[in-house]
């Protein structure tokens, strides 16, 4: 009866803290909640690209103010009408008050960074934060008077995470922001392997986009306004009119040949097809953009001639919209979620040598030239095979770690707002300011040559470090001193003086000169004078007349014909044939160049020797070629403005220089050499020059004077051993090389020179432990593998020795030498399609076999057989 008269009793409802109008701001509330869980779900997943990550942003950031203005419209009546209620309520209500207040604190400090903070506190606790307040919301209304429901809780959370995942979705279905295809195909071919995604064209919007880089990367972009890549295409007059010969001498398809490193734009959108090319066009000012090094896929392998695929980018909204607001909002897109952005333009091997050689190795192919293979360009391979790279165990010099292209042409410079920034505010350069003045020079750019200059200052030293006295009373008996500091040689009226000038490598990775050396000027210049007076000698002037230099002066660089023998000038690849002199200095090595001349009757006071290594970017021959009627050159900046230059003052960069002075009265002066700390390195320098050029009996001098001034030195004695090497005084190497390994035990480069000995005492066995040895520190050592290759083959190990010469070939498939090496291990392993590939290779890379004419008709029209000597004295006319 109780019971039934208690269920009689109207039931009480319970009251709502909350009034109507509170009711209202609440929904809004919850609902601008649910939205932003879903929208800071799918930001914190996506990687920032595509149009629904630009919708989310602008959702969560708008909705996120209008949802805090709401809450704080709601929040303050409401702690205010519910002072009274129990500590557990309030404290739940005051902890989401102060967590929605850190939620748009930590919201808004990412978006006020000028740059993408490395400190992702703010962004973890905006997220730690958002958590919070859900945790704290459950609680405070499992607290209250009318208690949060948990099936309404749950669906709340599950709307979020549906809109959520719907948002990433439909992004991964329909990743927009890929490059613009205009619709046509372009094939790789043979003449250019580079390749586009499904070989269609793309608009030059996707290749000229640098302007949008300079909003975060102010400093790389400025710099990169005034580099040689910027002006790679036809903004460079020396390429355009390379460019423009090829075309009137040979079908389009092969004047693609140089696009790919150096005209992408007008590659990739078809203009290169063309058969009248706009050069003052967008396409062909373009030069090498960002994306031209930061959106390529390399080809396994380093062959180079540009063999990349030009990957698809993501694209983040508003990037090239003309709205200041929407680039500002573009900008913050990009800070809050950066990830596609650096996937997308950070290739995975960007940092490594190997991505240099994509353009800076170079082959002509036998259709290119219509000939044969050429080896052009080539800064790769003389970077690997040498010891700057670790790459060479048998270098003269190593550094005291191994260093890539970017050590060198890529310093750091400051910039501590750049969001690439290290921790000391440092960027890599991007001005690469190594060698080509001549395009500074065109351009107006002083303080790019000014760079230059600093940069070249590094590159070399030289040194006058022995001089031959022959008396003039006894001319057939010299006097040959290498010169210490302070050292007294004297010179009287009449005598005939040899000085012997040294010039070494120093902060180069690759051999010296590099690049265009078939265009390039780099030469010394030697003076000899007596007292104030002129010189009355002098080796490598400029004629002030015509600003052309001394050709019978000492140069580095490369002399290339074309089919009829004549000298190749105007660098078109599709003329080139052979290359009949070379003359580079390896990095780390030296060369001795030599001049005789004979002291002035009645010459008093001192004797005065100079040299200097003198660079200039381009011969006056191809000058001329380029500019052929006018020598003067107008050229267009991109903001219009005008710099006309004369192309016939090129800057000229002295590199390095020396001086000497001799008296000429015995009388007890002292020369004024100088002041060297490294006098021993100095003499081993000398060697080294005396090695190379077969001149053994002073190189062996040399190094005895290195071994007795620095008897520790290692490498004084390994030098010693390679002079008794090459004159097969194996007895004499050997002692050499135990006392270099008494001074370093297990050092590769004497295990190598025992290595050598004992191959040739036909102890192969022992050969192959040593030249194991050097291979375990120096892997990749070219010569090395070979010598472990031919031993094994001697010992009849054909299928170990076949392996060692596949690495070879895997780091050096242009070697037709290995490929011999390879034919003869087929050849016994009975493997005939082996044997056939190995021979087609081999004659494929084999040199060309018209070489010996071609060479023969520069002799008769060019001092050749002098040029081509290893030797060169150069003699002050009527002195012999």
């Amino acid at each position: 009866m109780s019971n039934d008269r208690q269920s009689l009793k109207p039931v009480r409802k319970r009251r709502s803290a909350l009034g109507p109008w509170q009711r209202v701001l609440v929904r809004i509330v919850l609902a601008g909640t649910i939205a932003l869980t879903a929208t800071g779900l799918f930001l914190f997943f996506s990687d920032g690209a595509g149009a629904a990550s630009s919708i989310s942003l602008i959702v969560h950031i708008l909705g996120g103010g209008l949802v805090f203005l709401v809450m704080v419209a709601f929040v303050v009546p409401h702690m205010i009408a519910q002072r009274k209620r129990s500590p557990a309520i309030r404290t739940t209500g005051f902890f989401l008050l102060a967590g929605s207040l850190a939620v748009m604190a930590t919201g808004i400090w990412p978006l006020l960074e000028e740059v993408a903070s490395r400190r992702t506190w703010a962004r973890t606790a905006h997220v730690g934060a958002g958590v919070f307040i859900l945790i704290v919301y459950w609680v405070h209304r499992r607290k209250g008077m009318n208690p949060l429901v948990r099936s309404r809780y749950a669906r709340g959370l599950g709307m979020a995470a549906i809109f959520g995942g719907v948002l990433f979705l439909g992004d991964r279905l329909n990743p927009e922001g890929f490059i613009d295809a205009l619709g046509r195909d372009r094939k790789a071919n043979e003449f250019t392997p580079t390749r586009l995604p499904d070989e269609k064209l793309v608009s030059v919007d996707e290749v000229d986009d640098s302007a949008g880089c300079v909003d975060c990367h102010r400093v790389i972009v400025e710099e990169w306004k005034r580099s040689a890549h910027r002006h790679a295409s036809m903004t460079n007059p020396f390429y355009r009119a390379t460019i423009e010969e090829m075309r009137r001498k040979t079908d389009l398809e092969k004047t693609q040949f140089c696009s790919g490193c150096h005209d992408p734009a007008l590659l990739f959108t078809g203009e290169m097809d063309k058969k009248k090319l706009d050069f003052e066009g967008r396409a062909a000012r373009v030069g090498l953009s960002c994306v031209s090094c930061h959106t390529i896929d390399i080809a396994p392998g380093t062959k180079g001639n540009g063999d990349y695929l030009f990957t698809p980018r993501r694209i983040y909204a508003w990037e090239r919209s003309g709205n200041r607001t929407l680039r500002d909002a573009h900008a913050v897109l990009i800070r809050l979620k950066p990830e596609a952005h650096k996937k997308s333009l950070r290739p995975s091997n960007i940092a490594s040598a190997e991505f240099c050689a994509t353009c800076h190795k170079a082959e002509i192919s036998p259709k290119t030239n219509g000939w044969h293979w050429f080896r052009a360009q080539d800064e790769y391979d003389a970077w690997h095979a040498s010891g700057v790279s670790m790459g060479n165990s048998r270098s003269f010099y190593h550094p005291p770690a191994a260093k890539r292209c970017h050590d060198c042409h890529m310093p750091m410079v400051s910039d501590p707002k750049d969001p690439t920034s290290d921790q000391d505010g440092m960027v890599m350069s991007h001005l690469f300011a190594a060698a080509n003045t001549g395009l500074a020079h065109i351009r107006g750019d002083t303080k790019m040559i000014e760079r230059m200059r600093t940069f070249l200052r590094t590159a070399c030293r030289i040194d006058i470090t022995a001089v031959d006295v022959r008396a003039k009373a006894t001319p057939e008996k010299a006097e040959r001193r290498v010169l210490r500091p302070g050292d007294a040689v004297v010179a009287r009226p009449g005598d005939v003086v040899e000085a012997h000038v040294v010039v070494r490598t120093l902060g180069v990775g690759h051999t010296f000169p590099g690049g265009t050396i078939d265009s390039n000027e780099v030469w010394v210049e030697f003076r000899a004078s007596v007292g104030d007076q002129e010189p009355f000698y002098v080796s490598g002037a400029i004629d002030p007349a015509t600003g052309i230099s001394d050709q019978s002066a000492e140069f580095y660089r490369a002399w290339v014909t074309d089919k009829d023998g004549n000298r190749v000038v105007n660098r078109l690849g599709t003329d080139v044939r052979t290359r009949v002199h070379v003359k580079t200095i390896p990095p780390g090595a030296a060369d001795v160049v030599r001049y005789r001349f004979r002291v002035p009757d009645g010459a008093t006071g001192k004797l005065k020797l100079t040299a200097r290594l003198r660079y200039r970017k381009f011969m006056r021959e191809y000058v001329d070629f380029v500019f052929p009627k006018s020598k003067t050159h107008d050229f267009r900046r991109d903001d219009g403005s005008v710099h006309t230059s004369d192309v016939t003052k090129q800057p000229i960069i002295d590199m390095c220089e020396t001086a000497y002075t001799m008296p000429t009265d015995g009388l007890g002066e002292t020369a004024s050499a100088p002041a060297w700390k490294d006098h021993y390195e100095r003499v081993n320098d000398l060697g080294i020059g005396y090695l190379l050029q077969g001149d053994y009996v002073h190189a062996q001098e040399a190094f005895e004077l290195v071994t007795q001034e620095m008897p520790s030195y290692a490498d004084g004695w390994v030098n010693l051993g390679r002079v008794k090497l090459a004159q097969r005084k194996f007895d004499q190497t050997i002692e050499a090389v135990t006392e270099a390994l008494k001074r370093r035990p297990g050092y590769p480069k004497a295990l190598y020179l025992q290595g050598e000995v004992q191959r040739a005492r036909l102890r192969f066995a022992e050969a192959q432990a040593s030249f194991e040895a050097v291979l375990k520190e120096f892997p990749v050592d070219r010569v090395v593998l070979e010598r472990l290759g031919l031993v094994l083959w001697e010992q009849e190990k054909a299928k170990e020795a076949l392996v060692v010469f596949e690495r070879l070939l895997a780091i050096d498939e242009a070697n037709p030498q290995a490929w011999l090496h390879v034919a003869n291990c087929y050849r016994v392993l009975n493997d005939l399609v082996g044997l056939k590939r190995a021979n087609e290779k081999r004659e494929f890379y084999r040199p060309d076999v018209d070489e010996r004419g071609r060479k023969g008709k520069m002799l008769l029209k060019y001092d050749m057989t002098r040029i081509n000597r290893p030797i060169h004295i150069h003699r002050q006319p009527g002195v012999k």
